[in-house]
């Protein structure tokens, strides 16, 4: 009940902590309790409602896709329901709430990669399409999904190969160089080219004929240059890690006091 009366705090890092530690208790909740939170916050969108606390509940649903959580709401009695929260988070006009859909829509699509399932389109396309983006922060972070998950799943999914390829070409010719950068090196990971032209070649035959010259053409003019490089260091996806130590001690320290008063 605590963390879920401060998902709206107006202080973002609070409100990130906060809305942090309720996606990662999802998998901790019986069944009853996880059942209210879902309903009740997790998968609770209303555009009229205050974007702070949008904000908040679409960062705990992204933290639950990303913890243990998965396997126990993305089920039959959820899964609709979470892929439209997710796309209502992707279109979102708040910035900080579309960039959770993008990351909740990476943690989703680890998941069913995992276990052998195909994404769902209806996500898929939305996904790719925030390439197209107005925010240079957007566009970074789709570049970024799709690095962690090349760096995670040996063997990316074929439709999401298909899909996010051909975006990320399109990302290398940003006139931003960071979403420049971003793209190029996602494409390396991705197509795997520091371990050689099984993996390119393979992906080739996905794509049709324009996207698989498009693609043959970054190869040669950049991404062998990009592939030769140092790799750099792994960024971590989950933004509510990335918080001060000494508020997360405050924020965890203040929720000791709550729940164990002071006699």
């Amino acid at each position: 009940m605590t963390l879920t009366s401060m998902l709206s705090h107006p202080e973002d890092v609070t409100r990130a902590a906060d809305a942090g530690c309720l996606g990662a208790l999802c998998h901790c909740l019986s069944p009853e309790q996880l059942h209210a939170t879902l309903t009740d916050h997790h998968l609770q969108d209303d555009l009229p409602l205050d974007w702070t606390l949008r904000h908040g509940r679409s960062t705990a649903l992204m933290v639950a896709l990303k913890e243990s959580a998965p396997p126990i709401i993305y089920t039959d009695e959820y899964k609709e329901k979470i892929n439209r929260t997710l796309l209502v988070y992707l279109m979102a006009d708040r910035v900080p709430i579309a960039m959770n859909g993008v990351r909740g829509c990476g943690y989703l699509f680890q998941y069913l990669m995992q276990i052998k399932q195909t994404l769902p389109q209806p996500l898929l396309t939305p996904f790719v399409r925030t390439m197209n983006h107005s925010s240079n922060e957007m566009k970074q972070l789709v570049a970024r999904v799709c690095s962690y998950l090349a760096r995670v799943e040996p063997d990316l999914a074929p439709e999401f190969l298909r899909a996010a390829i051909p975006m990320l070409v399109n990302g290398t010719k940003e006139k931003n160089s960071y979403v420049k950068a971003n793209s190029e090196l996602s494409l390396v990971a991705v197509l795997r080219l520091r371990q050689g032209d099984t993996v390119q070649q393979s992906c080739m035959n996905l794509l049709e004929i324009g996207a698989r010259e498009s693609l043959s053409d970054v190869i040669t003019k950049v991404l062998r240059k990009v592939a030769i490089q140092p790799e750099g260091k792994e960024e971590e996806l989950d933004d509510t890690l990335l918080l001060d130590r000494r508020i997360v001690f405050s924020f965890l320290f203040i929720m000791i006091i709550i729940i164990f008063p002071y006699t």
